[in-house]
């Protein structure tokens, strides 16, 4: 009894001839997408067979309504098949829903090429295309128009057609099916079409890819090291411009350093500091001048008023408040001083106005009586 193997994936080529561009831009062109024949196909355990395609088969109702509106993809994908998860990150175009056959021989049908990338690489040469559809193969000898066959495919059933570099049918049609990439992939009751059911969707430069898990997880893993890495590299450049800031303020300071005139700014301030000084013994007395002459000068500030001002706590005060309250106080004593000093003043004034007074008529009366 003859055994058959369900649903094997086949990857057929063929040629782009004959093409036209719409107003859009897109590759428009009639393609034969498959041929009733004998072929030779190579098996996974190396053995070269030819299998027939019969034309009963390839213009089925069945295998025609398959074949409508399938997506064209730029090379066969890595899952073989296309499905619904993959088609929009594969699909480059498609084809169309009118199928002509030809003399019973022959599938014609117009293929719509809509991405800008596969469009160049077909007008650089790139013209071969390669169905991927399923099917059944039967063992069962026979011959067809003079070629012998030890297999039968049946139940064609069409996925995608890949636009590929190289075919075997050369110019026996503007595009033909078989090429020289034919290849029949064994898969037992569709068990490798079902592993497609178990990829994960991966996203890369925000197009979705369909891959295993392992190369998935992978991914992720690459993208969480890649992401660690690059919040390493933000910190790093954080710390770099903070280094650079500062290298910048120093040079800056230096700079700055370099321009001043340090002696002459030492020179002022020294003198501010004796002026300081002198004002404080010369409104406090000498006991408040050696007891703040060793402290800074906002100190010195402070513990010389603190005594005036008991109820304040003026180490809390700011530095503005202190300068501008010792200025007032200066002002204050110093004319309290000045008064003071009035009051002496006028009463030595009175006196020296009699002594004045005094001398003056002396000196009149001398002058009456001739000198003496």
């Amino acid at each position: 009894m003859a055994s058959t193997l369900k649903n094997l994936i086949f990857h057929d080529s063929s040629r782009i001839s004959k093409t036209t561009f719409t107003d859009e831009g897109f590759l428009k062109t009639d393609a034969i997408i498959t041929r009733a024949g004998v072929y030779q196909y190579k098996l996974n355990d190396g053995r070269v067979v030819n299998q027939f395609r019969p034309p009963s088969e390839v213009f089925s109702d069945a295998t025609i309504t398959s074949m409508k509106m399938l997506p064209i993809t730029n090379e066969h994908p890595p899952q073989k098949l296309v499905n619904s998860r993959t088609a929009k990150a594969l699909s480059v175009g498609h084809l169309g829903e009118t199928i002509v056959n030809e003399n019973n021989r022959n599938m014609w049908i117009t293929m719509l090429v809509t991405d800008s990338q596969s469009i160049e690489e077909v007008k650089g040469g790139k013209r071969q295309l390669s169905a991927g559809y399923t099917a059944d193969l039967v063992e069962e000898n026979g011959v067809f128009e003079g070629q012998s066959y030890t297999h039968v495919q049946k139940n064609i059933r069409g996925n995608h057609v890949a636009i590929v570099q190289n075919g075997r049918m050369g110019d026996i049609a503007s595009i033909t099916l078989d090429g020289s990439d034919a290849v029949q992939i064994l898969i037992n009751n569709l068990e490798q079409i079902n592993m497609s059911e178990n990829l994960k969707t991966v996203l890369l430069d925000g197009i979705e890819y369909q891959a295993s898990p392992e190369v998935a997880n992978a991914l992720e893993k690459t993208k969480t090291e890649v992401s660690t890495l690059q919040e390493e590299i933000s910190k790093q450049k954080v710390l770099l411009d903070e280094k650079s800031a500062k290298c910048d303020a120093l040079e800056k300071a230096n700079n700055d350093l370099s321009t001043k005139d340090i002696k002459g700014e030492i020179m002022e301030a020294a003198k501010a500091r004796v002026s300081l000084l002198n004002t404080v013994k010369s409104v406090f007395g000498d006991e408040a001048m050696k007891k703040v002459e060793t402290f800074n000068d906002s100190d010195i500030k402070r513990e010389t008023l603190q005594p005036f001002y008991k109820e304040k706590d003026l180490k809390t005060q700011s530095g503005e408040y202190i300068d501008a309250l010792f200025d007032a106080t200066i002002e204050a004593k110093r004319n309290a001083n000045f008064a003071n000093q009035r009051k002496t003043i006028a009463i030595g004034d009175t006196k020296d106005e009699e002594s004045k007074s005094t001398s003056v008529v002396n000196e009149f009366n001398k002058r009456l009586n001739g000198g003496k």
